[in-house]
């Protein structure tokens, strides 16, 4: 069985429904952010003690201990001092704008992030955000999607890079992730994903994705097999195919957990219909 997917028209949301939603998500980062409280306190303790033996002392001991110390010490100057999102003026870097057609176009009002975009996106510590080259890419199951360039200090995601991050905002508040480099991008797209909650059905995974210039169509290829997740249940093979729209997808697959990510043959395909490139796996 082969589904065309097109994302569905934003429905009007029951406003009991939303509004349960905003609380717990408030919730949400009302717990994150005293996990980083604790977090920040700890690392502080390890790495302001001082004197010989510590972090800074003249008597580190071995290299990995030296490498440990430095790495504590990054983490305490992020998680103190990096919170939220910084704005750069400048451009991100011609190897993101080589593959990205969306970042080349010029910005339009409809590019503008909303309000609460501050708050939500402050996941990554460090993040540095290129205010001008941030793009509305698409709007799909009810949330608007936005392609925007960032450069991250290493507090987060490894060694400092620039990278994409893909958000979308709806009703229900904001979600999306990313940071992966030009690079990978090219190699395997960036993927994110979700499945239960508000809105999603058990045994269906929502994914999002970002595409370099060339693909018009991603197609997700599940063998028949278990549904995943939570549920015990079956279903025959399934193919979904999702249309790439300023290099932006938006899929919802019949699978949940592994079955979603790992049991997966994803093809790209040009607008002529020819093969790009298939891998197995997300």
């Amino acid at each position: 069985m082969t589904l065309i997917v097109e994302p569905p028209p934003d429905e009007a949301l029951d406003a009991e429904v939303i509004e349960k939603a905003r609380r717990r998500q408030r919730r949400q980062w009302g717990s994150a952010a005293v996990a980083l409280t604790a977090v920040a306190a700890i690392t502080l303790a390890l790495v302001g003690g001082g004197g010989r033996g510590s972090a800074f002392g003249a008597n580190t001991g071995s290299s990995g201990e030296v490498r440990w110390a430095a790495r504590v010490a990054t983490l305490s100057v992020c998680v103190t001092h990096g919170g939220g999102v910084k704005l750069l003026q400048g451009a991100p870097d011609q190897a993101l704008l080589s593959i990205l057609g969306v970042l080349r176009r010029p910005a339009t009002p409809a590019d503008a992030l909303p309000s609460s975009s501050h708050f939500l996106m402050g996941g990554f510590p460090g993040e540095q955000v290129f205010v001008h080259y941030i793009r509305r890419a698409r709007t799909a199951f009810g949330r608007s999607w936005y392609v925007i360039p960032a450069r991250f200090n290493g507090c987060a995601l490894g060694a400092p890079h620039e990278g994409i991050i893909l958000f979308g905002f709806g009703a229900l508040g904001g979600g999306g992730g990313g940071g992966q480099t030009a690079a990978v991008i090219e190699q395997h797209g960036m993927w994110g994903s979700t499945s239960g909650g508000t809105g999603n059905p058990p045994g269906i995974t929502y994914f999002h994705g970002v595409l370099p210039d060339g693909v018009a169509t991603v197609t997700f290829q599940y063998p028949a097999g278990k549904v995943g997740g939570f549920s015990r249940q079956t279903a025959g093979s399934v193919t979904v195919v999702g249309h790439v729209v300023n290099n932006v997808a938006v899929l919802a697959v019949p699978r949940a957990g592994g079955q979603a990510t790992q049991d997966v043959t994803v093809t790209w395909r040009a607008a002529d219909g020819k093969i790009i490139k298939t891998f197995n796996g997300l």
